[in-house]
């Protein structure tokens, strides 16, 4: 037990613990909300559970619907904030209760206002969802408690997942048999307490879609056609706010005939040679889905006969391209422009080759070649030539052909 309960005890005597119900008008909520902040005036430091309590079916029982665990430090007016994720949703017509050590640690006044302040002695602390019987209990009329409950109103609800499209192929609407689970729609409240209490149905009826009863399920109970249906959702909390959104259903035709027809030309299959027989295993690292496969395959560029006709259209130009460069390579040979072009001096024939037309070495050819050469004659002093041999019967002698100066020929 805290210093806190103990001080309580030695100002306000023996703690039992009370839980108490105010079931008198001003008690009552009005309305649906939120409770975000907790007033009272106490008689000293201590502990409160402030608690929302909801009429059931049975008389004088009450279900708590949640609590909140206040503590104060001093005597007086307090007024605590309390924190969203512990915040209570209230609807209307619920009831302001708490729990004490003691009967007397909030301030109250007698002999005013209305009767019906339930008071149960003893009792241990509830928890939530509790039903509690309140008919064998001390009953107190006519007293105030200076308790008061702050809140806001309440926040519409709304959807986790709409809108949203849901398709569905027309061969499962046509397997279906009974009723086929479309979509589990999920409804969310910023007040925690109202989210179980969320109620989904559909804002019109349908002939093929219904949500199944005290769930938030989808339906189809009817095979739908093709097309798209529009469903309008709705979720409401207790306090009456709602939203609306919109679930579509699309039933697409998957239907075989729906697809385009592929004409594939079968190819003709070579069964002579082993050559023709591919491996598709997994060592072929093309990336495709072969595995484990053979059998025998035509060339990929398609049949045989066109596989042929490639290769006899390859052999022709192949051909063609050898004559053309034959034929070039002639041409050039023929008109000399193969022949590597340098000037050089012609050979010269040694005086000796050269004949007369009747055969016979004459000077006349020995004087053309000097005459071809352009050099200068060279005479002696008795005005004769070096390589001059005296004529005889006017014909000239064999000139002697070691001594001319044509025996090297310069190149």
């Amino acid at each position: 037990m805290g210093n806190n309960s103990l001080l309580a005890l030695l100002l306000f005597g023996i703690a039992h613990g009370f839980g108490i119900i105010a079931t008198s008008r001003p008690f009552r909520f009005g309305c649906c909300g939120t409770i975000k902040k907790w007033r009272a005036v106490t008689k000293g430091p201590g502990e409160v559970i402030f608690q929302v309590w909801r009429h059931s079916d049975k008389k004088n029982h009450y279900i708590l619907i949640g609590q909140n665990r206040v503590k104060f430090d001093k005597a007086g007016d307090t007024t605590v904030d309390i924190p969203q994720s512990e915040r209570i949703s209230v609807n209307k017509g619920d009831y302001i209760g708490w729990y004490t050590v003691t009967e007397a640690f909030i301030v109250h006044e007698e002999n005013v206002g209305s009767k019906d302040h339930h008071i149960i002695e003893n009792m241990p602390v509830p928890v939530e969802g509790q039903d509690v019987d309140w008919s064998k209990n001390k009953v107190k009329e006519k007293r105030i408690y200076a308790v008061e409950a702050m809140g806001e109103d309440s926040v519409a609800p709304s959807f986790k997942n709409l809108p949203f499209t849901k398709v569905i192929t027309k061969s499962a609407v046509d397997s279906m048999t009974d009723k086929m689970n479309v979509y589990d729609v999920q409804g969310t409240d910023p007040d925690k307490q109202e989210i179980p209490t969320l109620l989904v149905h559909l804002e019109a009826v349908n002939a093929y879609f219904q949500i199944r009863k005290n769930t938030s399920m989808v339906l189809m109970v009817k095979h739908a056609p093709l097309g798209s249906h529009v469903l309008k959702i709705e979720v409401k909390d207790t306090c009456g706010k709602n939203k609306i959104d919109e679930l579509t259903v699309e039933i697409k035709d998957d239907s075989p005939t729906d697809a385009p027809s592929v004409v594939t030309k079968a190819p003709t299959v070579p069964t002579t040679t082993p050559d023709d027989y591919y491996n598709y295993d997994d060592d072929d690292d093309d990336g495709d889905d072969n595995n484990a496969v053979s059998g025998t395959a035509a060339p990929a560029s398609g049949t045989l006969q066109d596989f042929e006709w490639d290769w006899l259209v390859a052999v022709l130009i192949v051909a063609g391209l050898i004559i053309l460069f034959a034929a070039l390579i002639f041409i050039f040979h023929k008109n000399g422009w193969l022949h590597k072009h340098h000037r050089t001096m012609p050979m010269r024939k040694s005086p000796k080759d050269v004949e007369s037309s009747d055969g016979l070495k004459t000077e006349t050819k020995i004087d053309d070649l000097n005459k071809t050469e352009n050099k200068p004659d060279v005479t002696s002093n008795n005005d004769t030539k070096p390589n001059d041999v005296p004529k005889q019967d006017g014909i000239k002698s064999k000139p002697d052909t070691t001594k001319s100066k044509y025996s090297k020929i310069r190149y």
